[in-house]
Parts: C-alpha cells; sequence; structure tokens
C-alpha cells in the first residue's frame, strides 16, 4: 500500500491537509524555535500534567522534567497552568485569562483522562487546540 498521497489522491489528501488541526510543519517549527536558543513553553491539563500524585521527591509534574531536560540544552522559560481535576473548559478559561499574553511558542496540551466522560470532549478539546494553532503556537 502506498503513502496517504497515494491513497487519497492529490484533491482528498490537499483538502485534508487545508482542514487539520495538526500542521505538517510542526517539526520544521520546532527545529526554529529551538535554533533560536530560546524557548517559551506552556501547558495546560489536568492533574497528570499538574503533577497530582508523583512520585519524585519533590513533587514534580513531567513538564518540570521536560523544562530542566531541555534548559541543558537551551535556554527555556516554562509555566504550568495546569489544575487538578479540570478538563478543557478550564483549559480555554485559562488559555483566555494567562497563556495568550505569556505568548508561549509552544504549548503541551494534556486533559484526555479528564475529558473521557464528557459528551463535549473532542468538541472542547479541538476549539482549544484551534485556538492556539491560530496564534502560531506549537501544540503538543
Amino acid at each position: 500500500m502506498g503513502d496517504l498521497l497515494d491513497c487519497l489522491g492529490e484533491e482528498l489528501y490537499g483538502g485534508a491537509v487545508q482542514s487539520a488541526v495538526v500542521s505538517v510543519g510542526c517539526g520544521k517549527r520546532l527545529k526554529e524555535i529551538f535554533d533560536g536558543r530560546s524557548a517559551k513553553l506552556a501547558f495546560l491539563g489536568g492533574s497528570v500534567t499538574y503533577g497530582y500524585n508523583s512520585s519524585a521527591e519533590e513533587h514534580k509534574s513531567y513538564a518540570d522534567f521536560l523544562a530542566e531536560y531541555l534548559s541543558e540544552r537551551t535556554e527555556v522559560e516554562a509555566r504550568n497552568y495546569a489544575v487538578s481535576g479540570t478538563d478543557c473548559y478550564m483549559g480555554l478559561f485559562v488559555d483566555e485569562l494567562l497563556v495568550k499574553d505569556y505568548a508561549p511558542q509552544i504549548v503541551f496540551v494534556e486533559y484526555s483522562i479528564n475529558e473521557e466522560l464528557s459528551p463535549l470532549g473532542m468538541e472542547k478539546y479541538e476549539s482549544l487546540i484551534r485556538r492556539l494553532v491560530s496564534r502560531g503556537c506549537v501544540v503538543i
């Protein structure tokens, strides 16, 4: 079986890429950000992102570990905006109040556990992702 372009055809593939939430150019954008020798990161999510019940002695979240790891390679400013027990409604709210003005280049989003039972989970999640992408953020 060929690649996706071969399977869908040029017109359908072009339409899918044009309307996709995830940009094909994320890898290139990440390289440009890190080649610039500094990066602003933001983390949005629930308890997993917050670091609830972390096994680390100092209550570190994965956001803390990732920021430390990246800071050994480049200048990093990171902010963790996670709130335990929340879903993407909180993410949309926090984005409007705090993240937008901080203007990060890269935003990590993780609400999957809290969205599992929500009837509008996918719509809220997609809304948040689209909002961030429209401002030029790389969303992971």
